[in-house]
């Protein structure tokens, strides 16, 4: 009887267990069609810009407003995006069209290798050529990144440990959460060239930014600044609510770069860091479509921006 009762039991969760790998499996050929329909709509979309850009030389989509389109030149620090953007459409697409555009905005961001008043170059080159060099190489792309590299090198500075952000405002020598994001640069340098220089630039970095640029509860100041002598001189803010609060863009910053960081080196310590960042992240969101609100900190409300 008991063998009887088995078997029914094994037959019935036979059966659930086959109903839910069908339902899985629709689950995710479902799923696979909504993203490849986002995908399919992200190219026509990117493609259509650059129908409106391909004959304004020199000139890159920063944002929009009212429906309208605003431009930048190549000197703002989103104009990488775009170009890596449309790498990353032509990686899915394999559309030489695409790819073709690609190539025409990448260009457009060139000059900006010689750039060394700021720290943003990272975003300009690496979205843009550094996406270059993964899907359609050429003699002249390592010689763009690593002229690049040197030059935000040039920026860090030994005593304090950190890669200088900006040259302007009051601070003594600022370095915000947002250059996380550029140490990539430094990894790809040091993959091309072999030289360790740009590596061990960019993990002491990172290092020196756990030490000093995160509160207890894993959430990160936007700015601080250091004395020369490595000491820090001022915690705060440019861009958060506060000088205490957790601006949310700044956090996504840290958890990408600190992720990466892990990627290229094998430290646990910044996975580790990563995975701090983003579980003080699930607990801030508490909107109910997951967007955050500009600032963890900000007051809740239809009004507040995302």
């Amino acid at each position: 009887m008991m063998m009887r009762n088995g078997k029914k039991v094994l037959v019935i969760g036979l059966v659930l267990l086959a109903g839910f790998a069908s339902s899985a499996s629709a689950v995710t050929k479902g799923m696979k069609k909504v993203v490849e329909d986002a995908l399919d709509f992200s190219v026509r979309q990117s493609m259509s810009m650059f129908g409106e850009m391909k004959d304004q030389k020199g000139i890159l989509p920063r944002t929009a407003k009212d429906g309208e389109m605003i431009t930048c030149d190549s000197g703002w620090w989103t104009s990488g995006f775009y170009p890596g953007t449309l790498w990353y459409c032509y990686e899915y697409s394999n559309d030489p069209q695409v790819r073709a555009a690609a190539e025409e905005m990448t260009s457009r961001v060139e000059k900006q290798k010689y750039t060394t008043s700021n720290h943003d170059v990272g975003f300009i080159i690496n979205c843009s050529f550094g996406n270059a060099l993964r899907l359609a190489p050429n003699d002249s792309i390592k010689s763009i990144i690593v002229e690049t590299a040197d030059n935000l090198c040039a920026r860090f500075n030994p005593e304090i440990g950190c890669i200088r952000s900006w040259d302007f405002g009051h601070w003594n020598f600022p370095v915000i959460i947002d250059n996380m994001m550029n140490l990539d640069l430094l990894f790809n340098a040091t993959r091309l060239t072999g030289d360790s220089t740009y590596y061990r630039v960019a993990v002491k970095h990172a290092q020196t930014t756990m030490k000093h640029h995160f509160r207890p509860d894993y959430t990160s100041y936007h700015v601080i600044s250091y004395n020369n002598d490595g000491t820090v001189e001022s915690k705060g803010t440019y861009q958060g609510k506060n000088d205490g609060s957790a601006w949310s863009r700044g956090q996504a910053w840290a958890v990408y770069g600190y992720t990466s960081c892990y990627c290229e080196t094998k430290d646990t310590a910044f996975l580790q860091e990563a995975t701090n960042i983003a579980d003080m992240i699930m607990k801030r969101v508490t909107t109910d479509d997951c967007i955050p609100y500009w600032d963890y900190d900000a007051p809740a409300g239809k009004s507040t921006p995302r």
